[in-house]
């Protein structure tokens, strides 16, 4: 079962577009998170979220309708927000909602449930953000939600900021730092366990 009043949320989230070594970590990532207890936050977009979210053992993912070929669980949730409850909230962290139509303006708010979850009048915010963005930058629909961490101050790691030859050990780094762990070699071994994780993952991107 998901705890939603737990203090052991993190959100992972990004483009939908990432690179094979991304997507290794980002599924090693997970995998590792789900044994220290943390639950996922994300949204089951293809990329960046199915990424983490087809690697976590307990995960809500914030979607605009219910994905009609999966079956929830007690540890794998999919929750359709009240959108008007998060719509003022979404205004200030995305510059352009204006031209957003209607399914992107749904998008774009849903992503704040993404950082604090869907009890308006309890947030219960993620510890940090793991993402992926293109060189790090405010992209897409997850900008609005790493301007809603900036504002928030939940800590972001941004696999898209780091070289190839850097990243796994900086996410190591900061995993460490936020979870207040003395070692996380078990991490480096996940994420070199994962080597062989693209193919298997390109299958369940067909499924899904």
């Amino acid at each position: 079962m998901i705890d939603y009043y737990n203090n052991l949320f993190y959100s992972g989230i990004g483009s939908r577009v990432c690179p094979e070594y991304i997507a290794k970590l980002q599924a090693a990532a997970s995998k590792f998170l789900s044994t220290r207890g943390y639950v996922l936050r994300s949204g089951y977009a293809n990329g960046s979220d199915k990424n983490h979210s087809l690697n976590s053992t307990k995960s809500v993912d914030y979607v605009v309708k219910i994905p009609y070929n999966v079956i929830p669980t007690e540890n794998k949730h999919f929750v359709v927000p009240n959108f008007e409850d998060y719509y003022e909230i979404m205004k200030t962290c995305c510059p352009h909602w204006k031209k957003l139509d209607e399914y992107s303006t749904k998008l774009h708010t849903r992503n704040i449930c993404q950082g604090q979850g869907h009890f308006p009048e309890i947030p219960i915010y993620s510890k940090f953000c793991i993402a992926y963005t293109e060189n790090g930058e405010l992209k897409g629909g997850s900008a609005t939600m790493l301007r809603y961490c900036e504002r928030r101050l939940i800590p972001i790691f941004n696999l898209g900021k780091y070289k190839i030859e850097e990243v796994r050990y900086s996410l190591r780094d900061f995993l460490k730092e936020h979870m207040r762990v003395e070692s996380l070699d078990e991490f480096l071994i996940r994420a070199k366990e994962t080597a062989k994780y693209a193919d298997i993952h390109r299958e369940m991107y067909e499924k899904f």
